[in-house]
């Protein structure tokens, strides 16, 4: 999203930013396809973004000044999916646990989903899948 008014970090001032955020693809054991997009971010390059961690936990390192991050779309990455309750307390949501590039063993389609353990009772339950993605929200490149 392009030229989106929000509140600044810590501050009452209004900034205006561009924000962007990744959808996933992900298979399960099952053979079902789920998606999950990621929590929008402030396109910035900056190494204490939220962008920046984000891409560097993709990669596996530090991306690159000038990098567009759309060469991205249709690369494989693990995601570790947590189911956690809502503030409200109706129901659960999925959200993006962490991010890591994939391991060698399982960039050869050797293994495509690895189930992690699962917090009853305090936590929410995790999972790590192989997901095919991101596609990035947006149709304009944007470098780093």
């Amino acid at each position: 999203e392009l030229r989106v008014q929000r509140k600044k970090y810590q501050s009452e001032e209004i900034e205006t930013v561009d924000l962007t955020c990744f959808l996933f693809r992900i298979q399960d054991q099952q053979g079902r396809v789920h998606r999950i997009s990621s929590r929008r971010m402030k396109i910035s390059g900056h190494e204490k973004s939220t962008l920046f961690g984000f891409l560097k936990s993709i990669l596996g390192r530090a991306p690159r000044m000038g990098w567009d991050y759309l060469e991205l779309r249709g690369h494989s990455c693990l995601v570790t999916i947590e189911h956690v309750p809502r503030r409200n307390g109706e129901g659960e949501f999925a959200g993006i646990a962490s991010l890591s590039p994939v391991p060698a063993g399982m960039a050869n389609g050797q293994s495509s989903l690895v189930t992690g353990g699962s917090a009853e009772g305090g936590g929410g339950k995790k999972e790590e899948a192989k997901a095919e993605g991101p596609s990035v929200e947006g149709e304009e490149g944007f470098a780093f």
